[in-house]
């Protein structure tokens, strides 16, 4: 029988996790914290795996079910839906922008939205030392 918003809504935390499946190994792990959290249960190469779908209700019903057959369809072409999805989000981490960058000679260079600020080696040392001293020192308060 596949889950309904109401049957989900109704779900209530227990002492130990438990799962509410939506049939062709897709199911709602519903923790004693009381997050719900959609799995995916699949085989390849003679190995179970378990891919993480995301958090209801954010990854809604419809989303779930989508996302299964997104990940059914890499399984189909041999593919490994949890390597596929790791291997995506390194490359959006290495596509994002670079704020910081560090050249080979030690020179610090900050990138701002509408300026470029170039540290030397020396300045970048001293920087380094400031923020190594202050760790732990209270917030920075914006206002003045």
């Amino acid at each position: 029988m596949l889950l309904t918003d109401d049957a989900i809504e109704g779900a209530k935390p227990g002492g130990k996790p438990y799962k509410l499946s939506d049939g062709r190994s897709l199911y709602l792990l519903i923790s004693p914290s009381g997050s719900k959290l959609w799995r995916l249960d699949y085989r390849i190469d003679g190995r179970r795996r378990t891919l993480a779908l995301g958090r209801y209700p954010r990854i809604s019903i419809a989303r779930a079910r989508g996302l299964t057959e997104e990940a059914r369809d890499l399984l189909a072409r041999g593919i490994d839906p949890g390597e596929a999805k790791r291997l995506a989000r390194l490359g959006r981490i290495a596509a994002a922008p670079k704020r910081f960058l560090m050249d080979s000679d030690g020179s610090l260079v900050v990138r701002l939205p509408r300026r470029t600020l170039c540290l030397s080696p020396e300045e970048t040392q001293d920087l380094r030392a400031f923020l190594t001293a202050t760790r732990g020192v209270g917030g920075c308060d914006a206002d003045h």
